[in-house]
């Protein structure tokens, strides 16, 4: 299948420009044309669960089916979702978005496992509403109530287990939709803190801040005013990440921004996020996104 976009990204050995190929990780096409042709004249919504094992970037062309709105979230993956105007949001596990009907994107999903729980429906659909948002609304599971994530891993863990269960599926949407109309960050590559963590707020914003600063046990440990062995085992169980892996995903997540920005010269990129080199900000943004940075820099051939 031939790719529905122009956009390209830079390969980083050779640094030419080549436009992805498109994956589109669909199972069963048959049982899924039967739910679709079932659904549509009720205009109900319909789940696809998407998986797939990704080698190199490629576009998936859901996002381009204008006719319907749809809410796409990630049970696992990274992607970039870029809008007509170049607008690129990066995507990862947590991370969820409505398209309103009309509205199209790319979707370029990153290298490794994509697992994704999709929905669309029609736009007059008398059982589905869809709040007019201009452009699309994102979120992160982060920034929902506890009772909502705790809501949403009883959906993911039916996804493992088998059939979708309609009722849960579409119990979870109207939730959904209700949590996230504030919500605008589209990612979070930390994952949701215990209420535990209120304890070491300052130490995590003072972090998430200035992330460049050269963090370690002992200085986290004196401004958090914890022994360090006691903010070791404080952190790992509250914040579900040791303290160095903590800072490299804030760094990551700042190597990110301004990535996808364009704000700081690649060569300098790494000093600023407060890599100790080129080489380590390759690695981790890799490993955390999916990309290469020179992907998730050059994706319009500009």
């Amino acid at each position: 299948m031939q790719p529905t976009t122009d956009r390209k990204i830079r390969c980083e050995q050779t640094n030419a420009l080549k436009v992805p190929g498109t994956c589109d990780p669909k199972a069963h096409f048959d049982a899924l044309m039967k739910h679709e042709i079932e659904a549509r004249p009720t205009k109900k919504p319909r789940f696809i669960n998407r998986i797939c094992q990704i080698a190199e970037p490629a576009y998936h062309p859901f996002t381009r089916e204008t006719g319907l709105a749809k809410i796409l979230y990630c049970i696992e993956g990274h992607a970039l979702l870029i809008a007509d105007d170049g607008q690129t949001r990066f995507m990862t596990a947590g991370s969820g978005l409505f398209i309103p009907a009309g509205y199209e994107y790319d979707l370029l999903l990153g290298r490794g496992t994509q697992n994704w729980l999709s929905s669309h429906w029609e736009a007059d659909s008398p059982v589905m509403s869809m709040p007019e948002l201009v452009g699309g609304q994102s979120f992160t599971i982060n920034d929902t109530s506890e009772i909502f994530r705790k809501f949403t891993e009883k959906v993911i863990t039916e996804v493992k287990d088998g059939p979708l269960s309609e009722n849960l599926v579409h119990s979870w949407l109207h939730m959904l939709i209700h949590e996230s109309q504030e919500k605008s960050r589209s990612y979070s590559l930390i994952p949701p803190l215990e209420a535990e963590a209120e304890s070491i707020q300052d130490l995590l914003a003072a972090i998430k801040l200035k992330p460049s600063a050269e963090w370690n046990l002992n200085s986290a440990a004196e401004l958090a005013g914890y022994s360090p062995f006691h903010l070791s085992r404080l952190f790992r169980s509250t914040v579900n990440l040791g303290l160095p892996k903590f800072v490299e995903a804030s760094r990551t997540e700042k190597a990110i921004e301004d990535l996808l920005a364009g704000t700081t010269p690649m060569n300098l990129l790494f000093e600023v996020c407060g890599f100790g080199s080129p080489q380590a900000m390759r690695m981790a943004i890799r490993e955390f996104t999916g990309f290469l940075p020179s992907e998730l820099r050059s994706r319009t051939g500009e």
